[in-house]
């Protein structure tokens, strides 16, 4: 410590008790001050829906009980319920309610969030709920955000009268806006402090590549031009073991934003399977939790997708069961099982009795559009459900390995799955194998398998990709591989890899299976322990240098900003080996574009139009294409098209952030609304009962649309949102894709 002298310090305390603040000329925080001395004001920000909530709590000997708890900073009125019981079973119920309120009270306007480019006025309400007039002092500040005019307005309320007050800002940058607003009547105060997202308007880009590199390679880098460059960065890997190549797959099925119960039960596999590989990768959506404990709570939510008949539906809350996601869902519980995880016994229980009973139907059952191959598909993976839950149904084994030659490919597999699991008949189990392996394409340097027959199999979410990841790790975990057949599997690996695309495989079925099926292949033959050296150089910049020895699924990974390197040019990329092993290098590169996103129509079409609901409130002539005034009810039509039937089709519709999305299902929204939105989208479905979306959704920044079976032609569904907000907002391109065939897409272009 350095040297001290001989002192006594005093400190005055009352200014942080009270929290006074000096305003200076600038003021305290981003924004300005602009000399309102409003400092000592709290803010209210802990805003919670249920302020209270105790399961059981017992009376004294008169039956009376007080329980005191901190409210929220609501300003509104709670409902208190309470449901009691007596030694004696005897059960009673009450509730009343209390308003909270305040003489000067202040309430938000703000869009639920905002998008980069995006300038508009900020709002805040503030309402006089006294018994007199009083001079206001109305003060802002922002962070994440600037404000572009004047912080502080001065103006007189009448008792009972409201003011709108409105503050310009533009969005500069992606994160959070914080906005801090502060009222000052006489001796009467509020204050509010509210945060919202700012977004970007394109979707993010990713370009990787994984380089195996027994002592060194030299390739080339280009980072992108005209993006936005501040969000760009280039990720780089090294890694002793090609499982590194898997980390971009496992991350997409974490990722992937829209919640159907695959993709809930998709996620979870690789955790479930090889828990040890995702903890290596360090996936941010595990970061600080127990991935154990993630499982658990995603399958507690599997309980609101499970149907009165036990299956389970696409969609919470809905009680159309889909046998082969029934099937999946179950495939996906019995692993949880097995490995350990805690499955609620009660919904398996009913979801076993399920399963059973789809393996006695028919397979031309007419409840369902399922060909033969589809049952076939369904019934192989109940099969390999029930062996995996040491409940097997043999019978059912010889039915369909009689059927061998009609059955899909990766039935086949699952069969042969099932086999080896319970009964192990070496005389299906070996023909099994032998008609796969005759079903095998193998050119010099690689082998795949394509079924022969892919009639209704969309219901099974099929793909060649899938197909051979599932037959790959079922010969691999059968080792039923022959010795003349021993180069196949490393063939195999190699055309998958081939298969990739932005470092990840097309939809969360490919990705799900084809993590299974590497990693078992990876632990099964990287035999060699490492030992060595490595070193990744961008254009003469040593970006990572790191020794491995021994057997290890850590990652080195460094990430660099775009601005470490020169944009549109190719850099010369080089990563170099010493020692024993092979290093396995990867490089990703993420990315915003900035240019306007183009209409594009790869086998689906999408038009999107926005119209005033009401003739009255057809806009001014001064007014251009797409711009309403805030109050406004806005009619959206999205239009899509397409000319073939298509299966698992969504289609994503970003909202400007001026706009909200009106849900009428609300009790507290307009039964007018609710009625015309009723009348139109009647009018739009009178032709249809099946064939169309099935699904929607409508959240802060977007409404999405889902169907599982979307037929030939024009498809129309309508929605209705407020306008809300004043200002100029950018509208991001309409989406619109096959889920597990996403090469099939359409895309409106953006406005703004």
């Amino acid at each position: 410590y350095g040297p001290r002298a001989l002192s006594v310090s005093t400190t005055e305390s009352r200014a942080q008790i009270v929290q006074a603040r000096s305003f200076g000329e600038k003021g305290e925080v981003e924004g300005g001050g602009g000399g309102a001395d409003l400092g000592g004001i709290e803010t209210r920000g802990n805003f919670k829906y249920t302020a209270y909530w105790n399961p059981g709590l017992r009376t004294d000997s008169a039956g009376n009980l007080i329980v005191r708890f901190k409210l929220p900073d609501n300003l509104t009125t709670f409902k208190i319920m309470a449901v009691a019981q007596s030694k004696k079973s005897e059960f009673g119920y009450t509730e009343n309610s209390f308003t909270v309120s305040k003489p000067l009270l202040l309430q938000a306007a703000l869009p639920r969030f905002a998008r980069l480019g995006d300038s508009f006025e900020a709002g805040v309400i503030v309402h006089n709920y006294s018994d007199s007039s009083g001079q206001v002092q109305m003060f802002a500040t922002t962070k994440g955000i600037r404000i572009k005019g004047k912080e502080v307005h001065e103006y007189t309320l009448s008792p009972g009268e409201s003011k709108e007050v409105r503050f310009p800002v533009e969005v500069k940058e992606i994160g959070k806006a914080t906005f801090t607003f502060k009222a000052k009547m006489r001796n009467e105060t509020d204050g509010l402090t509210v945060s919202i997202p700012l977004q970007v308007p394109r979707r993010k880009e990713t370009v990787a590549q994984l380089d195996a590199v027994p002592a060194s390679l030299e390739s080339k880098l280009i980072v992108p031009t005209n993006t936005y460059e501040e969000l760009g960065s280039i990720e780089f890997t090294a890694s002793s073991t090609a499982l590194t190549g898997l980390g971009n797959s496992v991350d997409y099925l974490f990722s992937y934003p829209y919640g159907c119960i695959e993709q809930k039960s998709s996620k979870l596999l690789p955790i479930i399977l090889g828990r040890e590989m995702v903890e290596a990768f360090g996936f941010e959506v595990l970061k600080g939790k127990d991935p154990k404990s993630v499982v658990a709570s995603a399958l507690r939510e599997f309980r609101s997708y499970q149907a009165y008949s036990g299956g389970f539906s696409y969609w919470s809350g809905d009680d159309h069961d889909s046998p082969y996601a029934s099937a999946f869902v179950m495939y996906v519980l019995a692993q949880a099982k097995r490995n350990g995880y805690t499955v609620d016994e009660n919904m398996m229980r009913k979801g076993v009795e399920y399963i059973k009973g789809v393996l006695r139907y028919q397979d031309n059952m007419p409840n369902y559009p399922y060909s033969y191959n589809a049952w076939a598909g369904t019934k192989t993976l109940i099969l390999y459900t029930l062996a995996l839950l040491k409940q097997p149904e043999p019978a059912y084994y010889e039915l369909y390995y009689r059927n061998l030659d009609r059955i899909p490919l990766f039935a086949k597999a699952n069969l042969l799955k099932a086999i080896q699991g319970s009964t192990k008949n070496k005389r299906m189990s070996q023909a099994i194998t032998t008609n796969l392996l005759n079903n095998i394409k193998v050119n010099p340097t690689s082998a795949h398998f394509e079924e022969p027959n892919v009639r209704g199999l969309e219901w099974c979410w099929n793909s060649n990709v899938r197909t051979t990841a599932i037959i790959l790790q079922t010969l691999l975990e059968t080792n039923s591989f022959p010795g003349n057949k021993a180069d196949y599997p490393a063939k195999i690996v190699k055309w998958l890899m081939q298969q990739q695309k932005s470092g990840r495989w097309q939809n969360t079925q490919e990705n799900v299976y084809v993590v299974d099926a590497l990693a078992t292949y990876f632990k099964k033959y990287e035999r060699e322990e490492p030992k060595f050296k490595a070193e990744i150089v961008v254009a003469g910049q040593m970006i990572l240098s790191k020794m491995f020895e021994g057997r290890s699924l850590k990652i080195e990974k460094r990430v660099k900003d775009f601005q470490k390197f020169e944009k549109g040019k190719e850099l010369a990329l080089r990563s170099k080996k010493d020692g024993q092993g092979m290093l396995y290098a990867g490089v990703r590169t993420m990315y915003y574009p900035k240019d306007e996103a183009k209409v594009r129509d790869e086998g689906i079409a999408v038009i999107k139009t926005m119209e005033p609901l009401n003739s009255s409130q057809v806009q001014s002539s001064k007014l251009k294409v797409n711009s309403f005034t805030p109050g406004t009810i806005v009619k959206v039509t999205l239009r899509v098209i397409t000319p073939q039937q298509r299966n698992f089709v969504v289609v994503d519709d970003p909202l400007p952030a001026g706009l909200e999305a009106v849900n009428t299902s609300l009790q507290t929204e307009s039964s007018e609304l609710s009625r015309a939105l009723a009348a139109i989208q009647s009018e739009e479905n009178r032709y249809r009962w099946w064939g169309s979306f099935n699904h929607h959704e409508l959240r802060d920044d977007r409404v999405l649309l889902f169907a599982d079976e979307l037929e030939a032609g024009v498809h129309t569904f309508s929605y209705l949102a407020r306008a809300t907000t004043f200002g100029k907002f950018e509208m991001p391109a309409t989406y619109a894709e096959m889920m597990y065939e996403p090469e099939v897409f359409g895309q409106t272009g953006s406005v703004v």
